[in-house]
């Protein structure tokens, strides 16, 4: 097979992976990865940093714990095997073409899993930087970790974020295309001036607040913020621009999604850095970034982070229970304030946004001040050394309980239950071969929540992920009893967002099943509870609009599969005006699919020529994804006799690219 076949055989549709649909005909809907209801899991990461100088990149080697080659990720068992082969040694490619247009000028660095090279886009005559992953490591839980961090990053274009570019597959493995930062780490930074005066720590914080805002405002959460991960460089004009990097452990706010990191009971982050939640294995949402930006400020400020100690126990121990107290007499005391209601132990007792704390940070006596509601409520010193004193007595009573009295570890380990649950998820993220385990594993951990009275939460969490992995088993009857029990839990206090979710869950199982009526029936009810809950000013109020729209096409009534598509392109347009995301994308062709197959050809033409503006314009014309939505839309107009048509469709969106369908 030459090297161009083996490309086009195995090259990995990342960003917007190509799921298995619910119908089979050409214009089969697919949505993209970061907005498809991927039922995948994975667990706790170690993070290896490296940085090189002033050329800087950050090489995040996690090991990953991805359950599977979910559907929607486009890789295949074969693919990875073969890439375990080729996959890039420690030999260098310093002169070596990658996908026939990156040059590779230099090594930067290796870590654990991956080997990082400047290389030039021989295109677009752009330094990039290109991650492989090395020899050997290129399993299913590797590739599914890879495949996240390009998820997250490609979503994220803003000036103080560094970005992933590309992700691609070829006889070397798989790599990331990422920017090159030329810049230094703020931990480099800090180590080499000690403290940073209150202007400059001003203008940097301000700054990671604005990337941040991006961030989160597109689901994204950074989940492992920290001094190393923000490099400082210079734009043109020598102002100094900070960008936050490695959001490979980012984490889709998206519950339809399942991509965690981490799950409920996992500790994952940077000690000095983590927010109460994490360190207690708790859900962390975009509240925890805000906690670890405040740890980053301080340390600007004073040359360390705000809770020190000599073991990581300790410090996540002060991070959960130890008020945080400003130093006296610090002149920062905007800032200082500031980084009060980001270190605040409860989340709803924190800035609630990053751009609430950019405001607060420019303007003290602003609109911003009123959303810290502690602000004028801090502790008194002697309430603060009352609590600083209890929490030291807690841990000396722990201490002590563990070396004099080892039966009563029981009163502060994780609950039995919990730990199988644990276990369970490691062994989902070890890939199908273990399901079958972490069913039974999954099946014992209800058993021990109903005898030792778990709440109804932690046994709807444990009956909801024993659906999941019994979805990804194809058992699709007792996925189905399984999100049934967990819904009548869940049924039992007020309406949330959850029930929605696993009303949309049901709805994609019955998808697969080519059961259209009940998927129509669960997607208009997740709907109806979303829009309810959140409303569609929220993106994960809109996943079930993708899912009923699909479900009518199936049951073949499309003119109401067009009417919910018209109005699944009209709110995603109210929530993306700049039509910056990919769900944009996936929402036109949804709605020309269902054009192209009722015969309206000329206005389904419309939004393919939109969608597929979108992808380059979000991910790049020369993106793999962009080029193969591009062939498919040129065959779809040359197949209706178009051939004019299809040839101006081309020059305006195609590439160099082969036009074989």
């Amino acid at each position: 097979m030459s090297k161009e076949d083996l490309k086009k055989q195995e090259r990995i549709d990342l960003v917007v992976g190509q799921s298995a649909p619910s119908q089979q005909d050409e214009g089969d809907d697919a949505i993209s990865s970061d907005t498809r209801s991927a039922i995948d899991r994975s667990n706790k990461e170690n993070t290896e940093d490296t940085f090189l100088g002033n050329e800087t990149m950050v090489l995040d080697d996690e090991h990953s714990t991805e359950t599977e080659l979910n559907k929607s990720s486009g890789f295949k068992s074969n693919s990875i095997e073969h890439a375990q082969a080729k996959s890039a040694s420690g030999d260098d490619l310093v002169g070596q073409t990658i996908a026939g247009r990156f040059e590779i000028i230099a090594k930067l660095g290796e870590g654990g899993m991956s080997v990082v090279y400047k290389a030039r886009h021989l295109l677009l005559n752009r330094i990039v930087a290109i991650k492989f992953v090395k020899q050997g490591v290129m399993q299913t839980k590797a590739a599914m970790r890879f495949q996240q961090e390009a998820k997250a990053a490609t979503s994220l274009n803003h000036e103080n974020i560094a970005t992933v570019r590309e992700f691609g597959y070829d006889e070397n493995g798989a790599y990331l295309v990422m920017d090159f930062v030329d810049g230094v780490p703020l931990n480099e930074a800090i180590k080499n001036e000690l403290i940073f005066s209150e202007e400059r720590t001003k203008n940097i914080i301000s700054q990671v607040c604005e990337g941040l805002k991006h961030a989160h405002q597109g689901g994204v959460i950074h989940r492992d913020l920290k001094p190393a991960n923000i490099i400082l460089s210079r734009n043109a004009n020598g102002e100094e621009i900070p960008k936050i990097v490695d959001f490979g452990i980012a984490k889709f706010v998206d519950e339809e999604n399942q991509a965690n990191l981490t799950q409920t009971g996992e500790v994952f982050g940077t000690p000095n850095y983590m927010s109460p939640e994490q360190c207690l294995g708790k859900r962390a949402d975009s509240r925890s970034d805000i906690y670890s930006l405040g740890c980053v400020a301080y340390e600007c400020l004073t040359g360390k982070p705000p809770f020190v100690a000599d073991s990581a126990l300790e410090i996540l121990m002060k991070h959960s229970k130890e008020q945080f107290v400003k130093p006296k007499h610090h002149s920062a005391k905007t800032l200082m304030n500031a980084i009060q209601g980001c270190l605040e132990k409860d989340p709803n007792d924190r800035w609630q946004s990053a751009d609430d704390l950019r405001q607060f940070i420019q303007n003290p006596d602003g609109p911003a001040k009123k959303k810290y509601k502690k602000l004028e409520k801090h502790f008194t010193p002697a309430q603060i050394v009352k609590i600083s004193l209890t929490s030291s007595a807690l841990i000396i009573a722990a201490s002590f309980i563990m070396q004099v009295a080892p039966v009563a570890i029981s009163l502060i380990a994780p609950s039995p239950w919990n730990q199988l649950v644990r276990s369970a998820e490691g062994n989902i993220a070890n890939g199908p071969a273990n399901y079958r385990i972490a069913e039974v594993e999954l099946k014992k951990a209800l058993k021990a929540a109903k005898e030792g009275h778990a709440s109804d939460i932690e046994v709807e969490y444990i009956y909801t992920q024993l659906a999941h992995v019994q979805s990804n088993m194809n058992k699709w009857e007792a996925s189905k009893k399984s999100f049934a029990n967990a819904l009548a839990l869940n049924e039992k206090h007020s309406e949330d967002f959850g029930r929605g979710s696993i009303h949309d869950w049901l709805s994609e199982i019955y998808l697969n099943e080519k059961n259209y009526p009940k998927a129509i029936a669960e997607a208009k009810t997740a709907d109806e509870i979303k829009a309810r809950v959140v409303g569609y000013g929220n993106r994960l109020a809109l996943l079930p609009l993708f899912r009923l729209g699909q479900a009518y096409r199936g049951n073949k009534e499309l003119q109401e599969a067009e009417k919910v598509d018209r109005k699944l392109v009209s709110l995603v347009e109210k929530l993306y005006p700049t039509k910056g995301n990919l769900m944009v994308s996936d929402a036109y062709k949804q709605l020309a699919n269902i054009l192209y197959q009722q015969g309206k050809f000329p206005e389904a033409l419309t939004y393919y020529e939109q969608e597929v503006s979108v992808l380059a314009s979000v991910l790049g014309k020369e993106n793999p994804v962009t080029v193969d939505r591009a062939r498919d839309v040129y065959w779809k107009i040359k197949r209706k006799g178009s051939d004019d048509a299809a040839q101006l469709f081309w020059k305006k969106y195609g590439t160099n690219a082969e036009k074989d369908e």
